[in-house]
């Protein structure tokens, strides 16, 4: 428990502005979220490059006659794009994972995705994380353990 001489002292060293912000008297500040920067800029030179969005999904317990081609041309029958597809070393025989990167759209099917229709039965699906190590060094993940 705080005692009062600190609380005091916190008190104390807030600002008229942080004060001013706050919602009431017990202590919870409000939260303001602030928006990107959005100026219309007179000189055309200078402007953001577009961003391309993906999406990175680990695909696993796929039978072990699956390859890259076959899981490319079932995501492309289902009028998405498959930017990469690339099979993954794990510790097991019985089963193959992938790391899958779609390309995402306006019109992107977000709730269709993560449905258990989309995909043949069996398959678990997730989002892909990296590895955390080599994101650090700007090495590839190749789902190797070192």
């Amino acid at each position: 428990m705080l005692t009062n001489s600190f609380t005091d002292s916190l008190t104390t060293s807030l600002t008229h502005n942080d004060r001013a912000n706050r919602q009431n008297d017990t202590g919870w500040t409000k939260v303001v979220h602030k928006k990107a920067i959005e100026k219309n800029n007179d000189d055309k030179r200078l402007r953001a490059a577009p961003v391309k969005r993906r999406l990175q999904l680990h695909l696993t317990r796929l039978h072990t006659d699956t390859t890259t081609g076959l899981i490319q041309e079932y995501i492309a029958n289902k009028n998405l794009v498959p930017l990469d597809c690339e099979e993954l070393k794990i510790r097991y025989n019985t089963y193959k994972s992938f790391k899958v990167v779609l390309d995402v759209t306006d019109n992107f099917p977000w709730n269709d995705i993560y449905d258990e229709n989309f995909w043949p039965e069996g398959i678990m699906i997730r989002k892909f994380y990296n590895d955390l190590k080599s994101a650090r060094t700007n090495k590839p993940d190749h789902g190797t353990r070192h």
